[in-house]
């Protein structure tokens, strides 16, 4: 087996290699002693030399301040051509890299990045044709700005805001500030993704499928106020209680005078703790919690809500007689 070495007894005697890169795309732009810094280290770096050499015995042999050989690393460093690795508070090794290998690397970098951006433009492009098409009309240019802002603020996807799009528009509702407001309404509900969207509109769903049973029930034409709506989600996450349960808790309701649902969760109370009733209707499982937390704005269009809870009152009414 064989070793090579190369002897060089004077230093001087030798040559130190600087790329034309360097020279003519980061030296004119660089401070002269953070070239004269960057030079120096280059000669010991490329021969190999196992030198140890401070900081302080840079700044005096170029006759520069210490801080000023500091802030050449630092600048040299932001300049993607070297790499400082700090060993310990005291030491560090300076890596000087290949330019040419930086450059092409960034090259390739720039060449994805802009792939990547115009596969996303080109699906905002079609998000946007979808909304038009859904809307039947041209977006405004404040909507196009707000759209955007849904994906670059809050982060959804181009398929998030068509899902949002489709849910408001399905409900009568394209104003701008209506749309905002759900949009807001997701993003405080941690909703992202299409199928974190999907999973926020089935659980919003169901629970309003139940606030509406339970408001029939009783006779309450009219909407479940904030307070009301927590109570009843106790029923389900907290009891556990499913809905053959709580209709038989809104039973006990014929003999009051005024039903309400702070009665209604009095009884269901009583049961859970084992009160004074005898025989305790049966715990089902507790409801899997949503992960989506309701913010105190409604995303729904309450008199919307209310038309259509009406209206199938009114159905139900005529089946009867």
């Amino acid at each position: 087996m064989n070793k090579f070495e190369y002897l060089l007894n004077n230093e001087d005697m030798g040559a130190t290699i600087v790329e034309n890169i360097f020279i003519n795309h980061y030296m004119p732009n660089a401070d002269g002693e953070y070239v004269k810094v960057y030079l120096w280290g280059l000669k010991y770096a490329f021969y190999g030399m196992q030198v140890a050499m401070k900081d302080a015995d840079i700044a005096s042999a170029l006759g520069l301040l210490e801080s000023d050989v500091n802030k050449a690393w630092l600048y040299w460093q932001n300049e993607g051509i070297i790499r400082i690795i700090q060993t310990n508070k005291e030491e560090k090794t300076i890596q000087y890299l290949n330019i040419k290998s930086v450059v092409l690397s960034s090259r390739r970098d720039t060449k994805r990045e802009n792939r990547e951006l115009q596969e996303k433009e080109k699906k905002r492009r079609q998000m946007f044709l979808e909304i038009e098409d859904v809307y039947n009309r041209p977006l405004s240019s404040k909507e196009l700005t707000v759209m955007n802002a849904w994906i670059d603020d809050f982060g959804f996807t181009a398929q998030t805001v068509l899902l949002l799009i489709h849910d408001c528009a399905s409900r009568g509702h394209t104003e701008l500030n209506y749309v905002s407001q759900v949009a807001q309404n997701w993003y405080d509900a941690k909703v992202r993704t299409y199928d974190e969207g999907l999973d926020y509109l089935t659980e919003n769903k169901t629970k309003w499928d139940q606030y509406f049973r339970i408001f029939k029930y009783l006779g309450f034409n009219r909407t479940p106020s904030r307070a009301e709506q927590k109570l009843m989600d106790g029923w389900f996450d907290t009891y556990g209680f499913d809905m053959e349960t709580i209709q038989k808790a809104l039973d006990t309701t014929v003999a009051v005078d005024k039903p309400s649902i702070k009665y209604v969760d009095s009884v269901l109370k009583d049961w859970f703790e084992g009160g004074e009733i005898k025989e305790r209707p049966k715990k089902s499982p507790v409801r899997k919690k949503s992960k989506h937390k309701l913010s105190n704005a409604h995303e729904y269009d309450f008199a919307e809500l209310e038309k259509r809870w009406l209206s199938k009152t009114e159905e139900s009414d005529e089946k009867a007689d």
